[in-house]
């Protein structure tokens, strides 16, 4: 479930990168529908000229666009030096603090106090309110990555 310029670097499917310069977006397997879960995703690799996003998508998001950029998902995206959230192309809540090589994104989601809260390794990094969440739809654990960064899914969401 992920535009086709996304490529898998493990047979596991849990290390990927794309090969476009444009955002793509690549969802999870694991169905996202109530309680609460969380998954941690490690940066392999990253230039310091990318923006990747990690978050929530429903599985009819236009794939070949940054995570947050419409009303099917929820997202938090990160530079170097600092992360904002976004949902239908409204940016809330810019803080400061990047990622580079290693860094560890943690995200959890709780569909009860629905809430999508961020960890940057391993500290609590912000938490974004699922504002217009369909109580019926079905999500799943969503990035999108462009050239030149590499994510590998440390713990299976759970």
């Amino acid at each position: 479930m992920s535009h086709p310029d996304i490529e898998f670097l493990s047979n596991d499917y849990s290390s990927l990168t794309s090969r476009s310069l444009q955002d793509r977006i690549a969802l999870g397997s694991r169905i996202l529908r109530s309680n609460k879960y969380f998954w941690q995703i490690r940066i392999d690799q990253y230039d310091d000229q990318s923006d990747p996003a990690f978050g929530i998508a429903s599985y009819d998001i236009c794939k070949d666009q940054r995570l947050g950029q419409d009303s099917k998902s929820w997202c938090m995206y990160i530079d170097h030096q600092r992360s904002w959230f976004m949902h239908n192309n409204q940016h809330r809540t810019r803080l400061n603090r990047g990622i580079q090589h290693g860094s560890v994104v943690g995200i959890l989601v709780d569909f009860e106090t629905k809430v999508l809260k961020f960890f940057l390794d391993d500290q609590e990094h912000g938490t974004m309110k699922l504002i217009d969440l369909q109580e019926n739809e079905i999500y799943y654990p969503a990035v999108s990555l462009n050239k030149n960064v590499h994510v590998t899914l440390l713990t299976d969401v759970k």
